[in-house]
């Protein structure tokens, strides 16, 4: 099989099997991918819970998302984001002066978001089907966030970004990082879910060779807040099965919504929260570890 990514025909490296997928790293371009480079199409991820759970949870922008939208200057006026999801990026681009457009599989999601964010330019379709239907649109940004490691053809993919940027426009993405030193969800890595794998020297090989200039490449740093981000849903589930156990005891001394114990167990949580990780901040801040994400921001040539 030739890389999907450079077209090497060398000898690649099996880094692993993993059910029916053969894992490869190409020698020549360092791009981990998975053979067969298949997607598992919308309705997998439909029903799958971790995507499902994601969702749900998802309340606020990303760090890659952050790294875009704090930028001093901004890379033009309109924006389509690619795997839009839950839009909160989108609304933040609009309320900072982005004229915005997302794409999207899951019309359950695009429906809601809608009406909560009063944003108007959203569709059910991938970026093929989008440019077939709106023929002559383009954009000075594209934004995909979390996607390019999901595609079965990443060079095909970015020829489609090409043609409807405009001249000197820009693709900003985020991508996971395979050499982040710890993270609970690696096993998303894996496929069917994720097909490749990109460090930033092949993500940079990648959107190099196909017609851009890296503007800006970062590597997240391990924070607080990845560690917070799982040990808050455990200590919450820990509180709500005490609770539950506890429900005739806190019924009878706070009435019957048990607020009195909840609120006490809400700052109990903070406060072991604070108290665990508070130790752990210094050390990271001096030794600026390799965290989840890779963040690009790129300009046609």
């Amino acid at each position: 099989m030739k890389c999907p990514v450079c077209g090497s025909s060398d000898d690649k490296h099996l880094v692993e099997q993993v059910q029916d997928y053969r894992i490869y790293r190409c020698p020549s371009c360092t791009v981990v991918f998975a053979d067969p480079m298949k997607t598992p199409g919308a309705d997998w991820y439909e029903k799958s819970d971790d995507y499902r759970m994601e969702r749900l949870l998802h309340f606020g922008t990303s760090w890659n998302n952050d790294m875009f939208l704090k930028r001093r200057t901004m890379p033009g006026n309109s924006i389509l984001d690619v795997g839009c999801g839950m839009c909160t990026f989108l609304s933040k681009a609009q309320s900072i002066g982005y004229r915005v457009t997302g794409i999207d599989f899951d019309s359950r999601t695009l429906e809601a978001v809608k009406k909560r964010f009063n944003l108007s330019d959203l569709h059910q379709a991938d970026l093929s089907l989008f440019i077939k239907n709106n023929p002559g649109r383009k954009f000075d940004v594209v934004t995909f966030f979390d996607v390019l490691e999901h595609l079965e053809d990443p060079v095909g993919f970015l020829g489609q970004v090409r043609t409807i940027l405009n001249p000197g426009g820009h693709l900003a993405l985020g991508v996971p990082n395979p050499d982040r030193l710890w993270d609970p969800y690696r096993e998303r890595d894996y496929p069917p879910n994720h097909l490749t794998r990109w460090t930033v020297s092949a993500l940079e090989k990648f959107i190099t060779g196909n017609g851009f200039t890296i503007v800006e490449m970062k590597v997240k740093t391990l924070s607080i807040e990845d560690l917070t981000g799982v040990l808050r849903p455990a200590i919450n589930f820990i509180c709500n099965h005490w609770l539950l156990r506890n429900r005739a005891a806190t019924d009878a001394a706070d009435g019957a919504s048990g607020s009195g114990k909840g609120r006490f167990l809400f700052w109990a949580r903070e406060i072991v929260m604070r108290g665990l990780v508070f130790p752990l901040n210094l050390l990271f801040r001096i030794l600026r570890l390799p965290g989840k994400s890779i963040y690009c921001l790129a300009r046609l040539k």
